[in-house]
């Protein structure tokens, strides 16, 4: 089975995507900054260790994404873009947005995430905490039909469909009261009936006897 790296290779609909994705988050990298130097101006005092703040950055990434897709289904870069996450089995609710959202807590997890995403098999635009969350993200522009469809496509089965064959025809009964086509006539020079023989023999004799 082609893994999604392979689907999006060939489908310049899914390549377009990411490409909208790529600056989604560029986009949202930039907002979550600001927001985190207002947080973390208060502690520029605070002597903190160098792996802290990462992980400090990586929660305000978690709770900016996890509240505005849940409220309004995309970030501002996401909405920008024309992108918004949806639930595959239902209405996206908090718990959908804390799983897909929870890997972007540290850098290297949400690495992971892509790259385990798109080395299986599956939807080509999910990550892996996307499928566990049975969440994706699509397309809301006119663009979104054809981006499923190609997706659609490269599913599809290897072999064309066949069509099942015909049963043999019987000849049907003819219905009630239909009228029997009578045998058909058979040629001169066939064998004639003893009836027909008995009346030649007789009309001969008659002929020699008034003769």
């Amino acid at each position: 089975m082609p893994s999604a790296i392979d689907l999006i290779g060939h489908n310049p609909a899914l390549q377009e995507h990411w490409i909208r994705r790529f600056f989604a988050a560029l986009i949202d990298a930039i907002v979550v900054a600001v927001i985190y130097l207002l947080f973390a101006l208060p502690l520029a005092f605070v002597s903190l260790a160098w792996y802290v703040t990462p992980f400090l950055y990586g929660i305000v990434w978690l709770l900016y994404s996890m509240l505005l897709e849940t409220l309004f289904g995309a970030t501002i870069g996401k909405r920008l873009l024309s992108l918004r996450v949806v639930a595959i089995d239902g209405n996206l609710d908090i718990m959908h947005c804390l799983v897909r959202n929870i890997s972007k807590i540290y850098w290297l997890l949400f690495l992971v995430d892509l790259i385990v995403g798109g080395v299986t098999h599956g939807d080509p635009r999910q990550r892996l905490f996307d499928r566990i969350a049975r969440t994706t993200v699509t397309r809301v522009d006119q663009g979104a039909y054809m981006e499923e469809q190609f997706r659609m496509m490269q599913h599809a089965g290897p072999y064309p469909m066949t069509m099942p064959q015909a049963p043999p025809r019987t000849n049907p009964h003819p219905p009630r009261g239909a009228r029997k086509r009578p045998p058909p006539r058979k040629e001169a020079g066939g064998p004639v009936p003893r009836r027909l023989r008995a009346r030649g023999l007789s009309t001969s004799g008659t002929n020699r006897a008034a003769s």
